[in-house]
């Protein structure tokens, strides 16, 4: 069971874009099962942490050199490829990336090559 206040944690901390979608499933499951507290397993797993606009920068530009193969397809098929780079960035970031700075991120790439 979850108390109103964990799930208002949660929830608050996910709207800020404290911690990502999964992340938040996770803490949700984890305050469910073992009854600590919110704050203690962000913290003990470090879901927190700001993956800056240069990180992802960065991050995206070594996965688009390793596969080139992907700038060409994000070209012809945004939805599909950018759902494939989103999982590689967030595996890179353990899951601190948040999909929306990284389609950002991923969009003024190619609209200012």
């Amino acid at each position: 069971i979850i108390s109103a206040e964990d799930l208002d944690q949660i929830v608050n901390l996910r709207m800020l874009g404290a911690i990502s979608r999964t992340n938040a499933k996770i803490v949700f499951d984890q305050v469910v099962e073992t009854g600590r507290s919110v704050a203690s397993i962000v913290k003990e797993q470090e879901m927190t942490g700001a993956v800056t606009i240069e990180d992802l920068g960065g991050i995206l530009t070594q996965i688009l050199s390793n596969s080139p193969e992907l700038a060409a397809d994000y070209r012809a098929d945004k939805i599909s490829v950018s759902n494939y780079i989103i999982g590689q960035v967030k595996a890179i970031t353990n899951g601190k990336a948040l999909a929306k700075d990284i389609l950002a991120v991923l969009d003024d790439m190619f609209d200012n090559e």
